[in-house]
């Protein structure tokens, strides 16, 4: 069966390596997306073992995954509320609401109020990311709705630089508007115990970035960028087997679009994998001659790298083993980020 290897090692030097850079600062590891496809349950268990007791997500079926299947661990839910999510929400005291407009904080207000209680919030300023947030200079305003609302215990203000981290002076001055932010909810007697502002790539980039958390998002699979600039550790192999072995002649064309044309009598090894499960997804948006000869992709085989010959289909490649002894049923190694693999792939944790 083919497989995604997940490599623990790798996963745990990457989180060591962010939360060595994020020096004092709490770090709330952002599992959206199943663990930007690590896997959300396996990772919030490990990241746990580790010390975590807040993690964040995007979707409320991700929340509510995590906190029935990981004990002793908060979620923080980062994205917009409808009164459906809001009731859902208010009723799981490990489910932590983000509110960015005086709409979802009423709507929160009100499931509480109906279930008798008060909802723990992070309250959400927009620095420019443009995907919801309270304008950080209606900072006054948001304090007041809350106030009047009476049952949102705000325990938490974020919000989302959009990067791309270039203009340190652009980005001090979004920076700039957000402290200000928190420093009036301060004055106003909300005194939250997480402020926190940037992912990765913004605290890395600007260490002065970091707040009292940062968060960690997909730079625990330790891809590009991080792993040229940071000394990350690219986590993710996809394990094949071997369908079948054959040897074709010179001159014949091989794979779709008859992209590749052998030189010599080729011994071709064909992998049953390709797009469909998430491989080589930058190749396919490429698909063009000049790409592939620029960009040559291969595979691991008995311990020897082998190219990738013709383009890749939607469900299977061609190997040339011409080299190397292979026979039907040998493995297949290729490195792949987990975010981009087919999630009904199953993982191993190794």
């Amino acid at each position: 069966m083919t497989t995604l290897m997940v490599q623990i090692d790798k996963v745990l030097y990457n989180f060591r390596a962010l939360v060595k850079a994020a020096g004092k600062s709490q770090v709330i590891p952002v599992l959206e997306g199943n663990a930007y496809g690590l896997g959300d349950v396996p990772i919030a268990r490990l990241l746990h073992q580790s010390g975590v007791g807040l993690v964040a997500v995007s979707r409320l079926e991700e929340a509510e995954r995590l906190i029935s299947a990981v004990t002793n661990v908060d979620v923080l839910l980062m994205s917009c509320l409808n009164a459906d999510t809001a009731r859902r929400v208010v009723q799981q005291d490990r489910i932590i609401a983000s509110i960015g407009s005086n709409e979802e904080a009423v709507l929160l207000s009100s499931a509480a109020r109906e279930f008798n209680t008060r909802a723990r919030v992070h309250v959400h300023f927009d620095c420019g990311m443009a995907r919801g947030g309270f304008p950080v200079s209606e900072a006054g305003k948001v304090v007041r709705t809350i106030k009047g609302l009476g049952n949102l215990l705000v325990c938490g203000i974020y919000s989302q630089p959009p990067g791309p981290f270039k203009s340190e002076k652009k980005e001090r001055a979004r920076f700039r508007s957000f402290q200000e932010a928190v420093r009036l909810f301060k004055r106003e007697g909300i005194d939250p115990e997480v402020i926190h502002y940037a992912g990765p790539m913004g605290f890395l980039t600007f260490p002065w970035m970091r707040t009292q958390a940062v968060r960690l998002d997909d730079a625990l699979l330790g891809g590009s960028p991080y792993r040229e600039k940071w000394g990350l550790r690219q986590v993710g192999r996809v394990v094949a087997e071997v369908s079948q072995v054959y040897w074709v002649p010179e001159g014949r064309k091989i794979g779709p679009q008859a992209a590749f044309h052998t030189r010599r009598a080729t011994r071709v090894a064909v992998v049953p994998v390709g797009f469909a499960d998430g491989l080589f997804t930058e190749w396919r948006q490429n698909n063009a001659f000049s790409f592939w000869r620029k960009h040559r992709l291969t595979c691991e085989i008995s311990g020897q790298t082998v190219p990738v010959i013709g383009h890749v289909g939607y469900t299977s490649m061609a190997v040339d083993v011409t080299d190397i002894t292979c026979s039907s049923g040998d493995l297949v190694y290729i490195d792949a980020s987990p975010d981009h693999i087919n999630a009904t792939m199953r993982r191993d944790y190794v």
